[in-house]
């Protein structure tokens, strides 16, 4: 079992700042958000029982996850304008997936930054950047 994420994210105190920070960082025409794992649907989630404002969410599973639904998207909100959300980005290939099966519907992805890299990982963000024509928002 890992519990490695309590110490750094999942802990109460740090996922509200977390949450307050990604929040703010929201662009104003987003209206849904996209998440993967369990750390991204956790700032998700959190995102959106707070926010003021009404947002949809899409989960994409990651292929080694299991479940007794479906992976696929099945409905985007009229005129999408999404965000994908994450805690960091390490090597881009979470990001890029997903995105992959967003297609153009996303814009931005908000992705914190983690104690061992205060300043994420710039290449990786740059890449998945260009690739997918979206905007990087980082979030300390």
């Amino acid at each position: 079992m890992n519990i490695s994420y309590e110490r750094t994210f999942y802990a109460s105190k740090r996922i509200k700042a977390a949450t307050k920070r990604f929040l703010e960082a929201l662009p104003g025409d987003v209206n849904f958000l996209v998440s993967t794992g369990s750390s991204g649907c956790a700032i998700a989630s959190a995102m959106l029982v707070t926010s003021a404002r009404s947002l949809r969410h899409v989960v994409i599973r990651k292929d080694t996850e299991q479940s007794h639904g479906s992976s696929r998207i099945w409905e985007f909100p009229q005129n999408p304008v999404g965000a994908f959300v994450d805690d960091f980005i390490s090597t881009g290939n979470t990001a890029n997936a997903v995105l992959k099966q967003c297609k153009e519907k996303v814009k931005y992805v908000i992705v914190g930054t983690s104690d061992f890299s205060p300043n994420g990982n710039k290449p990786a963000m740059d890449k998945v950047a260009n690739r997918h024509n979206v905007k990087i928002i980082l979030v300390k």
